[in-house]
């Protein structure tokens, strides 16, 4: 009955605390499972509670391969996470593994990141992102927002959506280089990318390595096991 699944979810939420060591109310984990509505169906309060989990799992992987910088937090890791998710559901064609991944080799999740004037979390170029942001933000953006998270991730996503978007109709790619061109677009620009693979018949090590790291995520997010890592 109503009761003793509600019993059952709480065993199982105390034991799964317990596993990722996160009992402490301190935790932004901790936190987030606690703000789940009480009176919620079992089963939503299951769908979220194992959403937790499973952003727990990847950020472990991630971490446990070196993909994370030291001095990123498990809780910024977890939110840079749902993030890339959010942004994810709002457009059709890219999913939340390739994003975590171009994260992962773009900045190593350091929101502070700066490489030849490239910034944050997806190393955005502010003068070629500049009407990106200002759409999303509804004014003018500042050098600071460019390292706020939720704007470099709005913008990576966005901007990776209109190129996946552009690469379908290039009939000189190949279906199963498509992401791969589009990864490479997005780092190089389309010309020196066109350049790269269609004059040298060269995938760029950027693009290997992120469709690499990306199939693994989705491989954690497929299989649905929390507990991998």
């Amino acid at each position: 009955n109503t009761t003793n699944l509600g019993y059952i979810s709480l065993v199982v939420l105390l034991v799964c605390l317990s596993l990722f060591g996160l009992t402490t109310s301190g935790s932004a984990f901790y936190q987030e499972v606690h703000a789940v509505p009480l009176n919620k169906p079992d089963e939503l309060f299951f769908d979220d509670f194992l959403d937790i989990c499973m952003r727990k799992t990847i950020g472990r992987h991630l971490r446990s391969n070196g993909w994370v910088k030291d001095s990123v937090s498990d809780d910024d890791l977890d939110s840079y996470i749902l993030l890339a998710e959010q942004f994810c559901s709002t457009v059709d064609n890219v999913k939340p593994e390739l994003t975590i991944a171009q994260i992962a080799i773009e900045s190593r999740f350091d929101p502070r990141d700066e490489y030849e004037g490239a910034l944050g979390l997806m190393q955005m170029i502010p003068r070629w992102h500049r009407d990106r942001l200002e759409s999303y933000l509804g004014r003018t953006p500042t050098n600071e927002d460019w390292s706020v998270p939720a704007n470099s991730i709005f913008c990576g996503v966005s901007y990776m959506s209109e190129i996946i978007e552009k690469t379908k109709d290039l009939e000189s790619i190949p279906e199963s280089d498509k992401t791969a061109f589009a990864l490479m677009w997005y780092n190089q620009g389309v010309n020196s990318a066109s350049n790269t693979y269609l004059n040298r018949n060269t995938i760029s090590s950027y693009a290997k390595r992120i469709i690499k790291l990306s199939n693994e995520i989705g491989d954690i997010y497929a299989k649905g096991d929390v507990y991998r890592a």
